[in-house]
């Protein structure tokens, strides 16, 4: 498996990471439900640890994806530079649900505490997320950026625009 697969395969996790967190921690406000709460707290943290792998594998994805004919050179740069504020804010939320967690495990307002708090960085985060993975879309998939890209690996273009 290829660095870039490896990036493709992770790259969303903390995206739906973070909008899990938060669609379990607001439901846990609005029911009152001390469990839900919590497992939204959780699910933020294993936003924030899976958001590193996917981090991680960015850069090698980038020495693979360079070199192929079509890639938006722009783009790899601005998703790469924007990569670290999802990295950031999923941490942040990670933190936040980490605190939330241990310090509610005996004061209900203190868990709902870490828990608004853990939302709002969660809600940040998955903002951030949206718009590094529109980014990084942009790269290969030119139905998103609207740039040019030929059909064919040699860089001739289809039969069509060969004609």
């Amino acid at each position: 498996m290829s660095p870039a697969h490896l990036h493709l395969l992770l790259n969303h996790a903390p995206l739906f990471g973070l909008l899990g967190a938060l669609l379990l921690l607001l439901g846990g406000l609005i029911w009152k439900s001390r469990d839900v709460l919590r497992a939204g707290l959780l699910v933020a943290m294993a936003a924030a640890v899976i958001t590193v792998p996917a981090y991680l594998t960015g850069e090698p994805a980038e020495e693979v994806v360079e070199r192929i004919p079509g890639a938006q050179e722009a783009a790899l740069e601005e998703h790469e530079d924007a990569a670290m504020s999802v990295l950031v804010a999923a941490i942040a939320a990670g933190l936040a649900g980490a605190a939330g967690f241990m310090v509610g495990r005996a004061d209900d307002q203190r868990l709902r505490t870490g828990a608004m708090a853990t939302a709002v960085i969660a809600a940040v985060g998955i903002g951030l997320a949206g718009y590094v993975n529109n980014l990084g879309g942009q790269i290969r998939h030119t139905e998103i950026s609207g740039g040019q890209q030929s059909a064919q690996p040699d860089g001739k273009g289809s039969a069509e625009e060969r004609e």
